[in-house]
């Protein structure tokens, strides 16, 4: 397990994060406007639900192999579970938003193994555990589970009908009664919606970031190399201590 670093601040640093997804989820101005008020309310609730079953599967699985709760991996589910729902909050129905919770949960202590332990990635933020995995999976379980009731006209598609059924929304395999499912279709653009922010985030990550990953590179080896010096100098220094005493006694006498 990764170790427990100001637990209270990491979790009262994943509550702020659930609220300022909601907040997120009203105040976005690609959706307000297209999500009506089932989508918007709908989507608070399960973004709450998909955090609350994100958080419980790193609680149980560490209580489980430790025989005690870890508060770090716990909050980190429920980062993990709130950003998983909002990828998908307003086109699920509340079961599947606990679903989507649960997988984004169930993905934190995995992926923290397989970075901390197999590929020695310094994730010390977990920025890839709660923000990175969880939001693929809920991109992927909307293009499953969107069951048509909200998102119409998304994206200035079917704004009136689609798919010949009148203010039928974003639409998936499972959809609700009275609406036609939308597979593989939806699905695709969620793959390719996942591919482009991928590569956006890529490129762009590495435009600002690997100057500055160069910089600080570069300053921590001067450090490094003034440490050792610094270290080299203290353990010289008592050998060329008791050579000047030798040569101090040799001489007295």
């Amino acid at each position: 397990l990764p170790p427990d670093y100001q637990p209270l601040l990491t979790v009262a640093g994943s509550l702020l994060l659930l609220a300022g997804v909601i907040g997120w989820l009203w105040a976005n101005p690609l959706q307000v406007e297209t999500l009506s008020d089932l989508g918007m309310m709908r989507g608070s609730v399960n973004i709450v639900l998909s955090a609350v079953a994100g958080a419980l599967v790193p609680l149980l699985y560490t209580w489980f192999v430790s025989g005690h709760s870890h508060p770090t991996m716990a909050a980190r589910g429920l980062a993990a579970g709130a950003v998983a729902g909002l990828a998908a909050a307003p086109f699920l129905q509340p079961g599947t938003a606990l679903l989507t919770g649960f997988l984004a949960g169930a993905t934190v202590p995995i992926i923290a193994y397989v970075l901390d332990n197999l590929v020695k990635l310094d994730d010390a933020t977990g920025l890839v555990v709660t923000a990175g995995m969880p939001a693929i999976v809920g991109l992927l379980l909307a293009g499953i589970f969107a069951d048509g009731a909200a998102g119409a006209g998304w994206q200035a598609t079917g704004a009136t009908s689609y798919l010949g059924v009148a203010r039928q929304g974003v639409s998936g395999l499972f959809v609700a009664a009275g609406f036609q499912p939308d597979f593989p279709g939806q699905f695709q653009s969620q793959l390719i919606g996942i591919a482009a922010i991928s590569i956006w985030g890529l490129v762009s990550g590495l435009v600002v970031c690997a100057p500055l990953g160069l910089l600080f590179y570069g300053l921590q080896r001067s450090e490094r190399k003034r440490t050792e010096s610094a270290a080299v100098q203290r353990a010289t220094l008592p050998a060329e201590t008791e050579n000047a005493l030798a040569d101090g006694r040799r001489t007295y006498q």
